[in-house]
């Protein structure tokens, strides 16, 4: 997949002071920081977000609804 023409793969990390605020404030644990994570990073790079994860329909708050899309299995 790395070699597909257009892949690029975006560098992460920045984004981990928000999402540490955003675990704090909303008091996630387990999978959801990692969830957190995935959509923090989506959002700061501009990306759209493609999952089977139903988990992150709760972060329609944070990923506007156009960037996020939760396919039926």
């Amino acid at each position: 997949m790395l070699d597909s023409p257009g892949m690029v793969l975006p560098s992460l990390g920045d984004e981990w002071p928000e999402v540490e605020q955003l675990c704090v404030r909303h008091n996630l644990t387990g999978n959801a920081v990692l969830d957190a994570w995935i959509a923090d990073a989506a959002q700061s790079h501009h990306l759209h977000l493609v999952t089977f994860d139903k988990g992150f329909k709760g972060f329609r708050k944070l990923l506007k609804s156009s960037m996020v899309t939760v396919l039926k299995a």
